[in-house]
């Protein structure tokens, strides 16, 4: 083990974010099925666990990208570019698929709940949620978990995308 996989190193940093990509990938996939999912203590921790793992993100990306400004706001897009430069190609493509299913995952799950979804969607938004959340009270919050744990999907998987840039540059 080298000096860089020390507590708080870049390894550290890769295992965290791998296991929270995996249970929220595990998570947002069990709300598809009819587990009905009653706690939402998973729900929590994931959300919560962003926030430690987004800070070293930020600050690796700073590292990596002239001009990002870590403290104030997040990645755009055209940052994202030259962070996942030296990710594997398939890391690349994970990583914006991921982004990209977390947003329509999101709006549609949440419109599903509220039942308010634009009627181009309520095909796709009543395939989501075949039952009714008034006879089964535990869909709504099977909605919830599938809604933000699509986004905690993203968070991890670029935090995980940008960790194995930053190891590939040996940061």
């Amino acid at each position: 083990m080298g000096a860089k996989y020390h507590v708080g190193g870049i390894g550290v940093t890769i295992a965290y974010a791998a296991a929270g990509l995996t249970l929220s990938v595990g998570m947002n996939l069990l709300s598809y099925t009819d587990l009905e999912l009653h706690d939402i203590t998973l729900l929590l921790a994931l959300h919560l666990g962003i926030f430690p793992l987004w800070f070293r993100t930020m600050w690796l990306a700073a590292q990596m990208v002239p001009g990002v400004k870590w403290w104030h706001r997040g990645l755009s897009f055209e940052e994202l570019h030259p962070i996942l430069a030296d990710c594997p190609v398939w890391m690349k493509y994970m990583t914006y698929g991921v982004a990209i299913y977390s947003v329509p995952d999101m709006l549609l799950s949440i419109g599903a709940l509220i039942g308010k979804v634009p009627a181009f969607f309520l095909p796709i938004a009543q395939l989501l949620s075949a039952r009714s959340v008034d006879a089964h009270p535990a869909l709504g919050l099977n909605l919830i978990s599938r809604a933000f744990s699509g986004v905690a999907m993203a968070f991890y998987c670029i935090a995980l995308s940008t960790a194995v840039a930053a190891d590939q540059r040996q940061l």
